[in-house]
């Protein structure tokens, strides 16, 4: 019987210790599957895998991918719509920073040009580590 309790809270300690790198590395893989299903890749946006980044470069230029593009990449992710709102019009701010579950997403304007990167945050709260 005291092996059995031993046995059943190493394993509680085991889950409690490992789940939030297993959440984590799901969510950094979500990032790689939209990136990949929304076909960004000829766009001119970057991805790193080992990390969750995606750089939307240009967005809305003759040279990077479009809004349309965002969209399809923060749906995959289930952005809340207000962040994405939020994203699309900047309402003159040069920057806007959004987080949603696992993600943040951040849009800086200058020199006429919009940039889009889309991270997964390491230390966001639905961690609880």
């Amino acid at each position: 019987m005291l092996a059995l309790a031993f046995v059943a809270a190493v394993a509680l300690v085991a889950t409690l210790v490992l789940r939030p790198g297993l959440e984590r590395r799901a969510n950094i893989a979500a990032v790689s599957t939209a990136f990949d299903e929304c076909a960004l890749g000829g766009t001119g946006a970057t991805l790193d895998r080992e990390n969750g980044f995606v750089d939307l470069r240009r967005v809305g230029s003759p040279y990077g991918p479009s809004w349309t593009d965002v969209e399809c990449l923060t749906d995959a992710l289930a952005i809340p719509p207000e962040h994405l709102a939020a994203l699309q019009e900047p309402g003159g701010t040069d920057s806007e920073e959004v987080r949603w579950d696992a993600y943040m997403a951040q849009r800086l304007v200058g020199d006429g040009e919009t940039y889009v990167f889309l991270y997964h945050d390491w230390s966001a709260p639905i961690y609880g580590d």
